[in-house]
């Protein structure tokens, strides 16, 4: 993205392609990063569950193709909780032993 040479100015109000909120960025483009590929995801924390929610949430961090990263919190329902642990619960029954010391 570049910025036009207009410094009048100040902001510019941005709005998705297909609707949505519209936003605004400072015409200097500071508040304005390049979107690098997402190549992973680690946890990064203890996993939390609301039960009035139904929800857990996973503190993450994002790694970028360029070396950068940011934290992120990964919110999953409880269906997805359960799923997730049933998968991972027969994925450490299968190599259970296999990296042992």
């Amino acid at each position: 993205m570049s910025v036009p040479d207009d410094v009048s100015c100040l902001t510019y109000h941005l709005r998705p392609p297909n609707g949505g909120n519209e936003w605004s960025a400072l015409a200097d483009a500071s508040t304005l990063r390049p979107a690098y590929t997402v190549t992973h995801a680690t946890p990064a924390g203890r996993l939390s569950y609301d039960p009035r929610a139904a929800q857990g949430a996973l503190p993450i961090v994002l790694h970028h193709e360029d070396g950068t990263s940011e934290e992120m919190i990964l919110v999953v329902s409880y269906d997805e909780l359960s799923s997730y642990a049933d998968q991972l619960e027969a994925w450490a029954v299968r190599h259970e032993g296999v990296n042992a010391p």
